[in-house]
């Protein structure tokens, strides 16, 4: 994911961006009350930890809008009890899905997307997915890592030319349980732009 090799970077470590896979894989879902990102102001947003992919990008589009993200939200974490549900038992006020998440929530009807990055600027105007790799590797390997970047993009071309063969594969692998979100997820992600 971007964002976690934006923070890698930005910490010092050494890494190669190979290609982008694809945008628009995560939504920020939010409550009654809740239209905006600028909205967010002295609410509850749902994260796995601070520090993760989740906290990171709320955290990014909140500063993106003048929010100061460590004054005006309240991070709410909880080992015991994935984000998502926090967000669907009502304890906290925002939670940013990716896929089969967010086609899960719009299946049960509970809550409403804000921010979808498959279209909204300036979200969807990046890569949400990248392929990177240690220089070293890179360097010394680059007939592995042609290999390896290729496949990947291999399976990136596989899920627009056969999302129903994708999506049973990501169910039969125990990756996700329900096979009609990870289609509906394989029909959404423009994994062709």
């Amino acid at each position: 994911m971007q964002i976690n090799y934006v923070s890698a970077i930005d910490a010092g470590s050494s890494i190669t961006l190979l290609s982008g896979v694809h945008v628009g894989c995560y939504e920020l879902f939010s409550r009654e009350g809740v239209r905006s990102i600028a909205d967010l102001k002295g609410k509850s947003v749902g994260v796995g930890a601070v520090g993760s992919t989740g906290a990171l990008l709320v955290t990014m589009m909140a500063a993106h809008v003048g929010l100061d993200p460590v004054k005006d939200i309240d991070w709410v974490t909880d080992p015991k009890v994935k984000p998502i549900e926090l967000f669907v038992q009502g304890k906290v006020d925002a939670f940013l899905g990716f896929p089969p998440e967010p086609q899960d929530l719009r299946a049960r009807d509970i809550g409403k997307v804000i921010v979808s990055s498959a279209v909204d600027p300036p979200w969807s105007q990046y890569f949400c997915c990248l392929v990177g790799a240690n220089p070293d590797f890179v360097r010394n390997h680059p007939v592995a890592t042609k290999c390896a970047l290729r496949a990947v993009l291999k399976a990136a071309d596989l899920c627009v030319s056969d999302p129903a063969r994708v999506a049973r594969r990501l169910v039969d692998g125990g990756f996700t349980p329900r096979y009609e979100s990870a289609s509906q997820a394989l029909r959404e992600i423009p994994y062709d732009k």
